[in-house]
């Protein structure tokens, strides 16, 4: 008798006949390895009906020992020494409950009233059940071994009734109801993963779709999906996946999220091939998010991961429209994924702190605010929280958590906040005569000796009510105010749209070594003849860019004090500073960054502040919602959204400080190629109305 025949008659079949809806084409499915060692089959009674008939026969073609107990009398020692538990809906459920909770052998169930009594589903009748009348199940994992290589809906069985769970997040979710995503006919955890109750699975555990009499309805396919649940129950899992990223084609900027964090952005011309990052998975289903985004010009990316050679992501783009997003600045590709793999459990990690404290995880802002639960894999963290009771003040708790083999709690305000740990060095450097375009009496600037202590006192206003604040606390200004050049005058166009040369004044001044002792350079000079009427090509702006602000003493002549927070100022700084966090940093801003207040949905005076103060506030924090449909040159509806598909600003900045010296700055670009906007010398910031109303 060859060895399909044999495995008909195994399975309960006639050899005379089939049951309705199979072929005589179908087989029961292969048997993919031979196992061995013992099977515990709980059932109603140790007389069996059809169906469990065909699970044991199938169970000893797999090559087990199959031992049937009624569930009345079966007792959580009966699992010691078994390859495998098998419990079957014919059962009462109240005859097992939890009696199979805590053995170190794996089991495999089908009856989803035990699934909460497992631990396997939250508690609650809504998330267990049954649904009649079912023939196809909707393969969610197909990359899964317990998958048997099948994808789309296959059908499985003639109309049945399937039993369906909705599993805790750490379980392997691979089937699903073609009706409904949310109920899961095929799951499974890992050893070592989170159950639903907090503990840990101490052997694999597997839901699957039978129900009482649905296995003598299955058909190759369903008896596929029933041989690699159980080969993969049975099976001791890996130690780890290998999972390898490899990253190229980058235009403008590419994230890589893995269960909601942040672990790698991309710039342009940063790549990588073939990265081991298997450290930032967790046993189980883990949730990948791969977005890029484009600040201008052409958009490209090449995205592709690897679980233990297989590739299970594959996105690429080399010309817009890269998806159903709209082309142009903002968000071009946001797309999750669910990637399996076998690894250190995930663990819960309760923060607490300060209420209402905003919570950062590894420098990015999550959205969240504390008192909050997180699920961690295993590894080493750096949870911030920022407090602030009104704009005028702000304090950033640190704290470093090591997630391990079980659960943590961790209280991020518990130690004082960081006390400005990053100084970046301001130079006000006032220039007494600017040459505007053509020069001559009516366009030459002459800067007079009162209005120096007016930028000076500017600036350490601006420090001291606006960027300290705004950053928590974690940035201030170190502000030397250096003597005037007296014979180099500042050279612009005549055009009142274009920005002083600051690098040909620093040249012909001597002063170009001010670029290796500050980070920003606040260029003070004059917009008013000798007489004070303003020159005939006055400039219309104040502008920044990389170390540079080009700062006119338009303010020193209206009625703004000396102990004025010019705003304006700060305006410009944020340039400097978004400069370095898309320059070394390889960071990405936001649309339109420090100009993004209306494609982002905040509006002018918002709230009662002055000009764009809560978007510069937000900004600074990295707290702007940015969502995929947002553009540059689109004014988002007010008001602003409080959570986003990325949280942008120049946070990482303000927390790591700049170094324009450091050496992974040498050569580097400040902006993409193809993205004209951020290259722009100046932000064209209009100046205010003079004089001050």
């Amino acid at each position: 008798m060859n060895r399909a025949w044999s495995l008909l008659l195994a399975a309960g079949m006639s050899a005379c006949g089939w049951p309705d809806g199979h072929s005589g084409e179908e087989d029961l499915g292969e048997v993919t390895q031979n196992l061995s060692g013992t099977v515990l089959f709980v059932t109603a009674s140790t007389t069996l009906n059809a169906a469990d008939t065909a699970v044991r026969n199938r169970l000893q073609t797999l090559g087990f020992t199959v031992q049937v107990k009624a569930a009345a009398s079966a007792v959580t020692a009966d699992a010691a020494g078994k390859a495998l538990v098998v419990v079957s809906s014919t059962v009462a459920s109240a005859d097992v409950g939890s009696k199979f909770k805590s053995v170190a052998t794996p089991v495999l169930t089908w009856e989803s009233a035990i699934y909460d009594d497992m631990a396997l589903v939250p508690s609650g009748a809504t998330n267990l059940g049954t649904q009649t009348t079912q023939t196809s199940v909707t393969i969610a994992a197909p990359s899964h071994p317990m998958a048997a290589g099948l994808t789309g809906t296959p059908a499985v069985a003639t109309s049945s009734t399937f039993s369906w769970g909705k599993p805790s997040a750490s379980a392997v979710k691979v089937a699903t109801l073609p009706s409904d995503a949310t109920k899961t006919l095929i799951f499974g955890f890992e050893s070592g993963s989170a159950l639903s109750d907090g503990t840990t699975a101490p052997a694999r555990r597997v839901g699957l779709f039978l129900e009482d009499n649905t296995a003598a309805s299955l058909n190759a396919n369903g008896w596929n999906l029933f041989n690699q649940a159980v080969t993969w129950a049975v099976t001791a899992p890996a130690t780890t996946s290998n999972v390898r990223l490899t990253v190229s084609s980058v235009d403008d900027f590419v994230y890589v999220w893995v269960n909601g964090m942040r672990r790698k952005v991309y710039g342009v011309g940063q790549n990588s091939t073939d990265l081991d990052v298997s450290s930032w998975f967790a046993s189980g289903s883990n949730s990948v998010r791969i977005q890029a985004v484009n600040t201008g010009g052409p958009a490209s990316y090449s995205v592709q991961l690897k679980v233990n050679g297989a590739t299970v992501i594959n996105e690429s783009c080399f010309a817009e429209p890269c998806s159903a997003l709209p082309a142009g600045s903002g968000i071009v590709l946001d797309k999750s994924f669910t990637v399996n793999t076998v690894g250190l459990a995930r663990q819960t990690v309760n923060v607490t702190g300060i209420s209402g404290g905003k919570l950062y995880l590894d420098d990015q802002y999550t959205g969240l605010t504390v008192p909050t639960t997180l699920s961690l894999p295993q590894g080493s963290y750096t949870l911030g929280l920022g407090v602030s009771t009104a704009s005028s003040n702000g304090s950033y708790y640190e704290r470093a958590l090591t997630v391990g083999g079980s659960a943590a709690s961790i209280n991020v305000s518990q130690n004082a906040p960081l006390n400005q740990p990053n100084h970046t060095k301001v130079a006000i450097l006032p220039i007494r005569t600017a040459i505007h375009g053509p020069g001559g009496f009516d366009n030459t600037g002459v800067l007079q000796d009162w209005e120096i202590p007016y930028m000076q006192g500017q600036t350490v206003a601006a420090r001291d009510m606006l960027l300290e604040p705004y950053s928590y606390n974690l940035t201030t200004w170190d502000v030397d105010l250096l003597p005037t050049v007296e014979t180099t005058p500042l050279r612009r166009p005549g055009n009142s749209e274009s920005a002083p040369d600051t690098d040909l004044f620093l040249s012909e001044a001597g002063l170009t070594s001010l670029k290796n002792n500050y980070d920003q350079i606040i260029f003070f000079y004059s917009k008013f003849k000798q007489d004070g009427t303003a020159v005939a090509n006055a400039p219309c702006c104040f502008w920044a860019w990389g170390q540079a602000i080009s700062f006119m003493d338009h303010m020193a002549r209206g009625s703004w004090a000396t102990d004025y927070p010019n705003l304006f100022l700060l305006h410009e700084s944020l340039h400097d500073y978004e400069s370095y966090q898309i320059g070394p940093l390889h960071k990405y801003n936001g649309i339109d960054g420090t100009h993004g207040a209306g494609a982002h949905g905040y509006v002018f005076g918002e709230d009662g502040e002055e000009d764009f103060l809560k978007y510069y506030r937000f900004f600074i924090r990295g707290q702007v919602a940015e969502l995929k449909n947002m553009r540059s040159g689109t004014t988002w509806p007010s008001p602003a959204p409080a959570s986003g598909d990325l949280f942008v600003g120049v946070f990482d900045v303000m927390r790591r400080d700049v170094n324009w010296l450091a050496p992974s700055f040498a050569g580097a670009k400040l902006s993409a190629a193809s993205s004209p906007a951020p290259q722009k010398i100046g932000c064209a910031l209009p100046a205010p109305p003079l004089p001050k109303q």
